[in-house]
């Protein structure tokens, strides 16, 4: 990823996870990995986080961010082993909006937009 961050790349590969669970869920075949989930890999915001974060690690912003991705890919690994364990029946309870992950989501949501603009002075609308 370049220098600058995409916020509507970001925010679009976030919500894509709602929609690929909402799918998951009818057919949990254990095809994601949450290993990979949770070290970040399945994120391009967490390798310009490694890459560039520094840049702006003085921004209490960031850190809020970084916190909320990490709380977003928990859920979301909480969430892959709920419906692959098929315990879970209604989905709603586990990726629906008021469920931790939902909750992640829309937090993640919010974070993202908050560092967008406090940062947009220091790089310019393709932060």
């Amino acid at each position: 990823m370049e220098e600058f961050l995409n916020f509507d790349d970001v925010l679009e590969n976030h919500r894509e996870w709602s929609t690929r669970m909402q799918t998951y869920f009818k057919n949990p075949d254990y095809s994601i990995d949450t290993r990979t989930i949770l070290n970040g890999k399945a994120f391009p915001i967490w390798k310009w986080f490694r890459d560039n974060g520094h840049l702006f690690i003085n921004l209490p912003q960031y850190a809020t961010l970084v916190e909320s991705q990490t709380r977003f890919r928990t859920a979301l690994a909480d969430a892959v082993v709920k419906a692959n364990s098929l315990v879970v029946r209604n989905p709603e309870y586990v990726i629906g909006a008021q469920s931790e992950f939902g909750r992640a989501l829309s937090s993640f949501e919010r974070d993202l937009k908050e560092f967008q603009s406090r940062t947009k002075w220091m790089t310019g609308a393709a932060v």
